[in-house]
């Protein structure tokens, strides 16, 4: 019924500008350290992690503001540890969804990005989505193994030439804290670290040609 659909789309329209709005209001909170620090403590990062699930493309300020009310909840020193908000993060997939984001965000140049979001912005929250996967590169040993996924590490493998050496390097800091782990080993094998890895090794290793065209001569 032509009539029916259009009532749940007209639905779901207001309930995207209702929730729009309480995202615009998450994005004010974040200007106060004592109204963040309240926010999470009433259990903000329950509601800010369902955000970053949103379609990008779509309505960019969900995930935009999502991402900036954790990234500042975990750099700022509020009351709980930054160990315990890795454990409640994980335990709503934030990491795998930031990394989802992040590879639609390093390709921006290749795909054009939606109005109303600047190269900037982008840059921005490229940035604060790589400290926060620092922040998991040193989260407790149990929150790393809720977080090991295959897809996980298969996405940050595919989208790791992408990013500029930085980033990079935190991202194989990330990886190498998550290899610590016994329990996360049989998943990196199977997200094909060793492929990633040696392709890396050929990519910064001269080739012997360079090698012999730059090795000293014996009277040297």
């Amino acid at each position: 019924d032509p009539l029916w659909s259009r009532g749940l789309g007209d639905v779901y329209k207001r309930q995207v500008q209702v929730r729009l709005q309480v995202a615009k209001f998450i994005g004010i909170l974040n200007l106060s350290e004592k109204a963040l620090s309240m926010f999470d403590s009433c259990g903000g990062l329950r509601l800010v992690s369902k955000f970053v699930e949103e379609d990008f493309d779509t309505t960019p300020t969900f995930p935009l503001i999502a991402i900036e009310s954790i990234h500042n909840i975990l750099a700022k020193d509020l009351s709980r540890s930054k160990s315990d908000l890795c454990r409640i993060l994980s335990k709503h997939g934030v990491i795998f969804w930031l990394v989802v984001l992040l590879n639609r965000l390093v390709k921006y140049d290749q795909k054009p990005l939606i109005k109303n979001v600047s190269k900037e912005q982008v840059e921005i929250t490229i940035e604060r989505i790589i400290d926060i996967i620092k922040y998991f590169s040193q989260s407790e040993t149990k929150v790393r193994i809720s977080i090991g996924s295959i897809d996980l590490f298969k996405l940050i493998f595919k989208l790791f030439d992408n990013l500029k050496l930085s980033h990079q390097l935190t991202l194989l800091k990330f990886v190498k804290s998550m290899s610590c782990i016994s329990e996360v080993l049989k998943n990196l094998y199977h997200a094909e670290i060793l492929e990633f890895l040696v392709k890396l090794l050929k990519s910064y290793i001269p080739s012997k040609g360079c090698l012999l065209y730059t090795s000293p001569s014996p009277r040297d």
